[in-house]
């Protein structure tokens, strides 16, 4: 694989991104979901979750880099990896009280606490290795979407193919950059797309 190719499949398919992505599925394929919300609720939803789970912990990390916890946003080193990792899984907690005082789909709380559990994991590991947050996310929306195949009324194939595809990107252009090992990409796959299947 070519570097700069490695790079931008990276940031493209960066958990930033492809989290967003599975916060829009679960909203799209799952008729429990779908069809129990109006499309102003589940946008709120959808943008208040990103917004909290994503967006400030990714100002979190913006603030910790320019007080110099944190060296870069790349956090290559596990140890500087916790202060954020705790912060998202903080925030996760703090949606999942806001929700569930609420009249809301089950398998939207359900979604909150397989993520919260899912960053519990990946914090508690990377303690002693390093995990890849890369893997564990585009596994946990492998995970949401096996679970949706077997709910939706659409044919998730092609879809659940194309995240397929996108995971080997995702793990090739990972190793390419030295980011990660073979170890700590596959374990990350796994435990994001099997916390997904169990919680969810």
């Amino acid at each position: 694989m070519k570097h700069y190719l490695a790079h931008i499949f990276s940031v493209l398919f960066h958990p930033v991104f492809v989290n967003l992505l599975g916060i829009y599925l679960l909203f799209s394929l799952f008729p429990s979901v779908y069809f129990s919300l109006p499309a102003k609720a589940r946008w709120f939803y959808i943008l208040f979750i990103y917004s909290c789970t994503h967006l400030i912990p990714l100002i979190m990390s913006l603030v910790l880099k320019q007080i110099g916890k944190i060296s870069s946003l790349h956090m290559h080193e596990k140890k500087e990896r916790n202060l954020p990792f705790a912060i998202t899984l903080f925030m996760y907690g703090f949606c999942y009280y806001n929700f569930s005082n609420y009249p809301i789909p089950q398998k939207l709380i359900n979604y909150l606490i397989a993520s919260g559990f899912l960053m519990l994991f990946i914090l508690s590991i990377n303690f002693f290795h390093k995990i890849s947050i890369h893997a564990a996310s585009i596994g946990a929306t492998i995970g949401l979407v096996l679970l949706a195949s077997f709910e939706s009324f659409i044919d998730l194939r092609i879809l659940l193919a194309g995240l397929f595809v996108v995971a080997g990107l995702v793990i090739s252009s990972r190793l390419h950059l030295n980011a990660h090992n073979h170890k700590e990409l596959y374990s990350g796959f796994f435990i994001g797309l099997f916390t997904m299947v169990i919680f969810l």
